[in-house]
């Protein structure tokens, strides 16, 4: 019988632990290996489920709420009472009607022609009101009844106003409802860093003198910041008011 010295008892040791350590270190890969793909899998399976998700084609019934045609949003959001004026950008929209849909703008005698029709005078209505005479005019087209019709305002020409001078964006500015001088200004984004403040030049485009001349303010608007003379520094604007801002 053979006599295991100490080096011997060792190395046998040795090898054992060896073996449970490789034992050990394959087992936790097999363990991670099996995380990963269960990860992959269910990563895998949610792309597959979202691509194979495709919006519902648009059929009739969605294209329609309680029953009646969903027409196109508005072009531009004015009040109800908006009176249409010179120069405006209407849009006439018949429903699934190409043909008798399209822009028109109001000529210098207040005149409109819509397509298929004759002209209509549209100056002083409002979009509701040239809705209705636009489909009176269509009535002849349509035995079996004329298409929802909308009229929109594109673009508001008639009443604007102006500001020049030592602003970010000067130009001209729609009126939609009541606008003061401070309201413009900021929708000029501001007045630049050397705008004299003091003195902002105001030209009344309807208002005259009795001499038949534009009526002129001049506006302290530091002091209307500050909360001064506020009634007489920010004063309601009219269409074809000029604001004229100097540099300091």
């Amino acid at each position: 019988m053979t006599r295991m010295t100490m080096n011997d008892m060792n190395d046998t040791n040795y090898m054992k632990d060896m073996k449970g350590m490789k034992k050990n270190f394959i087992h936790g890969i097999a363990i991670v290996a099996s995380i990963v793909m269960s990860v992959v899998v269910q990563v895998s399976a949610q792309s597959t489920s979202t691509q194979g998700t495709a919006a519902p084609p648009q059929t009739a019934s969605t294209a329609k709420q309680n029953g009646k045609p969903v027409l196109p949003p508005p072009v531009l959001i004015v009040p109800p009472d908006y009176r249409i004026g010179l120069g405006d950008v209407l849009v006439v929209n018949v429903w699934r009607e190409d043909s008798a849909s399209g822009e028109v703008m109001v000529r210098p005698d207040g005149k409109v022609t819509p397509k298929m029709l004759d002209d209509i005078m549209a100056l002083g209505l409002t979009t509701d009101e040239l809705k209705k005479l636009v489909e009176e005019g269509l009535k002849k087209f349509f035995a079996e009844g004329v298409p929802p019709v909308q009229v929109v305002v594109k673009a508001i020409n008639s009443r604007n106003v102006f500001i020049t001078g030592a602003v970010n964006k000067p130009g001209p500015y729609p009126i939609i409802g009541q606008m003061n001088l401070n309201q413009l200004i900021s929708i000029a984004g501001g007045l630049l860093e050397f705008a004299n403040k003091k003195k902002v030049l105001l030209i009344r485009g309807t208002l005259k003198d009795k001499n038949g001349q534009p009526i002129t303010l001049f506006i302290n608007y530091e002091e209307l910041q500050n909360g001064k003379n506020v009634q007489r520094n920010n004063p309601d604007l009219m269409p074809g008011d000029q604001v004229i801002v100097s540099g300091g």
